[in-house]
């Protein structure tokens, strides 16, 4: 823990995050369950100490001028507790900002989210896609974003603790390793609709880019590399683990994973207070995967329908 302040506290200033003012992020003491792909309730575990955080480029410039407005965000929830936390602090500040609602662990939730986002939004410039515990920092995604081109075939991640090799059993010259999903998956709209990608979207779920059961970013992670092309583009942002405590000191990031529901609104509370609302019909923010996802193991899996249900 000693090791972990030090790699904290050794790279920042006393200037508060961008975005945000004061105030601390304090762990809170939820004992909400997880619900897993065969509808099992285990209990959660303890909440994490650490936030792990997706930095914010420090040449990051307006070469590209972004706004929310020409971002689709998803932000995949099994749990009640998330829900109104991340519509009230993330979602209601997005006008394409959508909770996808996960039936417990689907395996396929990422591609899946990365398809739904497309049917709703087609003329978006960029999609993200990424867990519910997750505080995604608005102002400085825009920031992100402005500075690569969405005409390009993008991918903006953390790059993962595994190698390619070891989860996709390939290689792509000068990627080492996998596409992190806890920050989130970006694409940009060059990638997400080419034709290449769009076929895999079609693709149904069920275990067919991964040797073992993992996550849904390794999924489309694993999906991605089968399709790569020699004008995809992957940048790596930096990684920065932290107290949450002392997320107030933090370098600027775009988003911090690991959070609790309470965490997420203390966040948001000092970053987004000045962001527009958006007020949509029914808080329109849900797009269902229940329809699309399966719950399978390695041994077996089932496949479920493709119809995308949109609820307003």
């Amino acid at each position: 823990m000693t090791l972990l302040l030090l790699l904290c506290l050794a790279s920042v200033t006393k200037a508060s995050f961008s975005g945000g003012g004061g105030g601390r992020a304090e762990a809170s003491a939820s004992s909400y369950r997880y619900l897993d792909a065969t509808s099992t309730l285990e209990p959660k575990p303890e909440p994490h100490p650490i936030a792990d955080l997706m930095l914010l480029p420090q040449n990051a410039r307006a070469d590209f001028p972004t706004s929310l407005n020409d971002v689709a965000i998803g932000m995949i929830s099994g749990r009640s507790e998330y829900v109104q936390p991340i519509k009230t602090s993330i979602l209601t500040h997005a006008r394409h900002g959508f909770l996808l609602r996960a039936p417990g662990k689907c395996m396929c939730s990422f591609r899946f989210g990365f398809r739904l986002l497309k049917q709703r939004v087609p003329h978006a410039k960029w999609y993200y896609v990424g867990d519910d515990d997750a505080f995604i920092n608005l102002p400085n995604l825009v920031k992100l974003l402005s500075t690569y081109d969405p005409a390009k075939k993008i991918v903006i991640s953390r790059h993962g603790s595994l190698s390619l090799d070891h989860l996709c059993q390939t290689t792509i010259p000068g990627v080492a390793k996998g596409f992190s999903g806890g920050t989130g998956q970006i694409l940009s709209a060059a990638l997400v609709h080419s034709a290449e990608y769009q076929e895999t979207l079609e693709k149904t779920c069920g275990p067919t880019f991964l040797p073992h059961d993992r996550g849904a970013d390794v999924e489309n992670t694993c999906s991605l590399t089968q399709i790569w092309q020699p004008d995809y583009i992957k940048t790596d942002l930096m990684q920065h683990k932290c107290l949450k405590a002392e997320l107030p000191i933090a370098p600027a990031f775009v988003v911090a994973h690991h959070l609790e529901p309470s965490e997420i609104t203390t966040l948001a509370a000092h970053i987004h207070q000045h962001l527009h609302k958006h007020t949509r019909k029914s808080m329109d923010m849900k797009l269902h995967l229940l329809d699309q996802c399966t719950g399978w193991q390695p041994s077996s899996f089932l496949t479920v329908g493709s119809h995308a249900l949109f609820e307003d």
